[in-house]
């Protein structure tokens, strides 16, 4: 049924879908910041992180 409601456009589950689609995008947006905001604060204290843990850190921004 919902397959056919997509099929149709139905305005009312269009909308509903971009409106997650918008939401899941800043929540994305906001944890992968914090992550370059963490490898930002270790580089300014002069800690160095090796390439394989900043793709550590960037890739629990995902995690939620």
């Amino acid at each position: 049924m919902a397959r056919g409601l997509l099929a149709k456009k139905n305005p009312v589950l269009v909308q509903a879908l971009v409106t997650e689609g918008r939401v899941e995008g800043r929540v994305e947006g906001k944890a992968e910041g914090k992550a370059e905001a963490v490898l930002t604060v270790l580089a300014g204290r002069g800690l160095r992180v090796s390439h394989a843990q900043a793709a550590r850190v960037r890739a629990t921004a995902d995690a939620r």
